[in-house]
């Protein structure tokens, strides 16, 4: 917390954008680190109850979907880190 407010009464030195953006960084990167892992264990949840109730293929489908909507929210950010 003490950081935070170090943070936001630098705002007339030039340090405040710098710092600030590596705070939005941060705060960025935690954020969808949270919602990867509250994806992957609804993933892992609703898998093992389509399989337990039978349904092999719905659970097939529960992870190609989570696959696919990694690979759409990753692509971009990848192809602008390997851009030429």
């Amino acid at each position: 917390m003490q950081r935070v407010k170090a943070l936001l009464h630098l705002k007339d030195s030039g340090q405040a954008d710098d710092s600030l953006a590596e705070l939005r960084a941060q705060i960025f990167y935690i954020l969808a680190i949270g919602g990867l892992a509250l994806g992957a264990a609804s993933l892992v949840f609703s898998s093992a109850i389509a399989w337990s109730a039978g349904m092999p293929l719905v659970s097939a489908i529960f992870v190609l979907a989570y696959l696919a909507l990694l690979f759409f929210a990753a692509s971009p950010r990848l192809a602008m880190h390997t851009r030429i």
